[in-house]
């Protein structure tokens, strides 16, 4: 009798010892495939390319899943898991249109977190049945999460064509005829689009989700903090309406990374003025772009607001460019004129042509990691399209994205709006500019103040450290993104 209720007790330890340790070995292979199947299917959203990345990524999840688990994981069992805590949008999400769903892998709103919870996954015991214990299941969670390497919430409202070179400036354009548009009243364009809200980014003044049409609304918001949702990419044009930012509003809104773009008829001086200085009202009221970092400058306002107003030279590295060291050299806040042998217009001009002609030259990393800190530094996608489709026509095809840094504004000069200092003044053309570096004043009255346009340089990936343009996916840009587990 003695041997036999100690046998049991020998059994039971046994069956603690020995098939508890095979069920923290089989917890330990599932802790790992979760955690890869999330980083593999958040990886997959990152690349894009593909005509559905949320179908990609689901199926990249089990696939990474069941290579990294003892046992064969059907469909069948991710269709019978359950996730009591499973985010916004599952992949079970019928509008999404998933084959082979499962409510165990879901997304963020936004889609920049995925979730994999394994269906549980079971050990034989080889002792646990004297305990009444057959077998002992197990399960793992993780969660990944894409997070922009360059510490922007989203991309810039616009976007460039194919074949951009690296230096060009852009001029982000007003809407109003005959406007001027970075000093010339006809040309410019930012091939832009204008982005829906894909969240509620006003939730003291009610929903803001899926702005009705193309309305212009968001346009001031997603300039200051960038498009409230991720965008994605494709690897080549897709037919007219495949995958178009906003087009399942106002139903609900989607598409999730939306790899196509409407493009809009331009901004209004409203919509600039406010994403880059002033700010507005969405949120509480936000803050311009250019009205936060460690760059501002109390000598420079722009309609009374202290901007970011570090230059691009400012964060140039050494290189064995001419063009580039020359710009190295010059001060943070120039003292022009007569720097390059002109009068003060002509001096910020070729100032502006070496910079381009630095970034066109510069094949690898010229720019130091302090960049990431500058509001004037954001994304834009770079299509396909190597030129307009014409005016309003549907659609660009996201290619990849580019790195840019807002450079110059442009305004109306003449009462009530003053520019003073070293602000540069076209008094036959009645404008004036402010370039990054410059000191001085734009004023203006509320209700009048307005920028008209803005430009931009745009950068190589290349530019920056791949610490903060992962070249993710190939094509024409960079990712700017960062994925790692959460969870």
């Amino acid at each position: 009798m003695l041997v036999a209720g100690s046998m049991l007790l020998l059994l039971g330890m046994a069956a603690v010892a020995v098939d508890y340790s095979a069920a923290l070995n089989e917890r330990r292979q599932d802790v790992g495939a979760a955690d890869t199947a999330a980083l593999g299917a958040a990886l997959e959203l990152a690349i894009g390319g593909s005509i559905d990345p949320i179908q990609a990524a689901v199926d990249k999840a089990k696939e990474i899943a069941d290579n990294n688990t003892p046992s064969n994981i059907t469909n069948a069992d991710w269709t019978a898991c359950v996730d009591p805590n499973a985010l916004a949008v599952p992949s079970t999400t019928a509008i999404l249109g998933i084959t082979d769903p499962s409510p165990c892998i879901s997304f963020s709103a936004t889609f920049d977190v995925v979730r994999v919870r394994l269906p549980l996954q079971s050990v034989e015991t080889a002792f646990g049945p004297v305990l009444g214990v057959d077998q002992i299941d197990t399960y793992a969670v993780a969660e990944a999460t894409l997070q922009p390497s360059l510490g922007a919430s989203g991309g810039f409202p616009a976007g460039a064509y194919g074949g951009t070179p690296s230096g060009a400036e852009f001029c982000l354009k007003a809407s109003t005829p005959g406007q001027n548009t970075c000093g010339d009243p006809s040309t410019g364009n930012f091939a832009d689009f204008k982005p829906y809200f894909y969240t509620d980014v006003d939730p003291g003044g009610g929903s803001t989700e899926c702005v009705a049409g193309l309305a212009p609304s968001p346009l001031a918001w997603a300039m200051a903090n960038g498009i409230d949702h991720r965008l994605g990419r494709t690897d080549t044009i897709r037919p007219v309406g495949t995958r178009v930012n906003g087009d399942w509003c106002p139903a609900v809104a989607g598409p999730p990374l939306p790899y196509q773009v409407d493009p809009g008829g331009g901004y209004s001086n409203a919509d600039i003025t406010e994403g880059l200085v002033t700010g507005g009202s969405y949120a509480g009221g936000f803050s311009g772009r250019l009205d936060r970092g460690p760059y501002q400058d109390g000598a420079t306002t722009i309609f009374d607001v202290e901007i970011d107003n570090r230059p691009l030279w400012r964060f140039l590295l050494t290189t064995s460019i001419a063009d580039c060291e020359t710009m190295r050299a010059v001060p943070e806040h120039p003292t022009f004129p007569n720097t390059y042998g002109g009068n003060l217009f002509d001096d910020w001009d070729e100032a502006k042509t070496l910079m381009s002609s630095c970034l066109q030259q510069a094949t690898g990393q010229i720019l130091s990691d302090t960049i990431a800190d500058s509001a004037r530094l954001t994304t834009i996608p770079v299509f396909h399209q190597t030129g307009p489709n014409g005016s309003n026509a549907c659609c660009y095809d996201i290619a990849g994205g580019l790195p840019i840094f807002v450079e110059s504004m442009w305004t109306t000069l003449g009462p009530p709006i003053s520019c003073t200092g070293g602000i540069l003044t076209d008094t036959t053309d009645a404008w004036c500019r402010h370039d990054a570096g410059m000191q001085g004043s734009i004023s203006a009255p509320p209700g009048v103040q307005r920028i008209e346009s803005a430009s931009a340089f745009v950068l190589k990936p290349g530019h920056l450290s791949d610490e903060l343009a992962q070249e993710l996916g190939g094509g024409d840009g960079a990712a700017f993104i960062r994925v790692e587990l959460s969870r």
